[in-house]
C-alpha cells in the first residue's frame, strides 16, 4: 500500500507544480466543454485533491473501495485487459484503476481515457507526463479516436473495465452525452464481457440526481440494444455487467 500512497502524493505534486506554471482558478459544479487549461488546474485541484467531504485524497480512496469491491463480485481473468475511463477529466480514477491492477491483481491493463473538455485531456496528459510512469496511457476528446487507438485489431480484449466518476452527475439530463457514453460502452460490450463502475464521491449531496442519471445510461444502453445488468449499490456508488443481444 505504501506504493499507492506514493502515487497519490506525486499526483498532488504534479498539480501542485502545473499550479506554478498556470493560474488555476475555481469552477463550479457544471464543468464547461471550452475551459481553459488554468480552470481545469482549478477543477482537480478544488475537486480532486481537496474534496471538503474528507480532506486529501477522498475521491481516490473512495473509487479504490468501490473498484476492489465490485471486482471481488466481477473478477477480471487475465489476458488483454481494457481499462476506459469515460469523463476521465485529469485522470484520477484512471489512475486508482492503474494502482489496483499493478499493485492487488497483478494483471497487466490497457489504460484509456475520454474527456469532451480538449485542456482536460491535455491536463491529463501533462500529469502522466509528469509523473514519469512505463504506463502506455492513451485519452482522447473524440469517441472514433478512443476508438481506433483501443481497438486497432489483433488481440481482442479478455474484459474491459469502463469507470465514470463525476461526469455521471454532471451530465443528467443530457441526452447526447448518455449516448456518447452508452455508445462507448456497447462497442466495447460487443468484443469482451464488460464491467461498468459509476463513482461520485460527491454525490452523497445530490444523490437523486446520481441514481437519475444511472437510469438515463442504462436506458440509453437499452436503445442500442445491450442486455443491462447494473445496480445502483449506495447513495453514489452503481456497478453492473453489460452484454450485447446480438452475442447470446
Amino acid at each position: 500500500m505504501a506504493a499507492t500512497h506514493d502515487i497519490r502524493d506525486r499526483y498532488t505534486d504534479a498539480i501542485g507544480a502545473m499550479e506554478a506554471k498556470y493560474r488555476a482558478m475555481g469552477v463550479g459544479h457544471q464543468f464547461p466543454k471550452n475551459a481553459s487549461l488554468a480552470k481545469c488546474i482549478g477543477y482537480a485541484r478544488r475537486f480532486v485533491i481537496e474534496s471538503p467531504s474528507g480532506g486529501p485524497h477522498y475521491r481516490y480512496d473512495r473509487y479504490m473501495r468501490r473498484l476492489k469491491a465490485t471486482l471481488r463480485q466481477y473478477p477480471v481473468s487475465a489476458g488483454r485487459v481494457v481499462h476506459v475511463d469515460i469523463g476521465c477529466g485529469p485522470g484520477l480514477f484512471t489512475w486508482v484503476v492503474r494502482d489496483y491492477f499493478r499493485n492487488v491483481s497483478q494483471v497487466d491493463v490497457e489504460l484509456y481515457g475520454y474527456d469532451h473538455a480538449p485542456e482536460m485531456v491535455k491536463l491529463a496528459c501533462l500529469i502522466w507526463e509528469y509523473m514519469d510512469e512505463c504506463v502506455y496511457y492513451s485519452v482522447h476528446g473524440r469517441i472514433d479516436d478512443l476508438f481506433s487507438t483501443s481497438m486497432p485489431g489483433g488481440t481482442t480484449p479478455s474484459a474491459v473495465l469502463v469507470t465514470l466518476g463525476h461526469v455521471l452527475v454532471q451530465t443528467a439530463d443530457d441526452e447526447s452525452a448518455m449516448r456518447d457514453f452508452a455508445s462507448i460502452i456497447a462497442t466495447f460490450a460487443q468484443l469482451a464481457d464488460c464491467r461498468v463502475v459509476a463513482v461520485d464521491a460527491l454525490s452523497g449531496r445530490w444523490p437523486k440526481d446520481f441514481q437519475r442519471a444511472c437510469g438515463q445510461l442504462r436506458a440509453a444502453l437499452e436503445k442500442l440494444g445491450s442486455i443491462v445488468d447494473i445496480r445502483v449499490v449506495g447513495r453514489s456508488e452503481m456497478q453492473g455487467v453489460v452484454r450485447v443481444a446480438s452475442q447470446l
